[in-house]
């Protein structure tokens, strides 16, 4: 089996018989690509877009040890916001569902501070204008799935306070 991280195809088994020195070294080929080229990305997704390159950044600075890639996420963080509009589609790989959830993710792994329900409180009222009982997409990606993910996260998280009670 594969995964796609950014668009490198990483196959399981091959990182299973390779030494951490080979891993770290792909990390880093990935990490300088990103670093020059991420800003360009067209999307704010968690899936392919400047979301998901945060997440990337936060962990490969906090594993390597170095505040430079801490720095850069932060820069890209800010980005995401700049550029974040209630225009976005409501999904989990390319929408406001992923942002928030990466927001919220950075936060519980003390990457970021800050009042969640300042930030994310557009983003939410967003989610709840949708009526979840006529999306016919049941996906996790772009549906139905994806969206009760993260509302379920949110409660299961003391955070149901996102969300009001004709919605829930």
């Amino acid at each position: 089996s594969f995964l796609i991280i950014f668009g490198y195809e990483v196959r399981w088994a091959y990182l299973a018989n390779k030494s951490n020195k080979d891993m770290d070294s792909q990390l880093q080929q990935i990490a300088q690509y990103y670093m020059l080229h991420g800003r360009f990305l067209p999307s704010l997704g968690l899936f392919d877009g400047k979301m998901g390159l945060v997440l990337f950044f936060f962990h490969y600075s906090r594993y390597i040890q170095n505040p430079l890639y801490e720095e850069f996420a932060g820069e890209l963080l800010d980005e995401v916001f700049e550029e974040l509009s209630m225009d976005f589609s409501i999904t989990w790989n390319r929408g406001l569902v992923g942002i928030a959830w990466g927001i919220i993710y950075l936060h519980q792994q003390k990457f970021v501070e800050g009042n969640l329900l300042y930030v994310l409180h557009d983003v939410n009222e967003k989610i709840m204008e949708r009526d979840i009982r006529r999306i016919k997409n049941l996906s996790f990606g772009t549906g139905l799935k994806g969206i009760l993910f993260y509302v379920d996260f949110c409660i299961n998280n003391g955070l149901a306070v996102f969300f009001d009670s004709m919605y829930l």
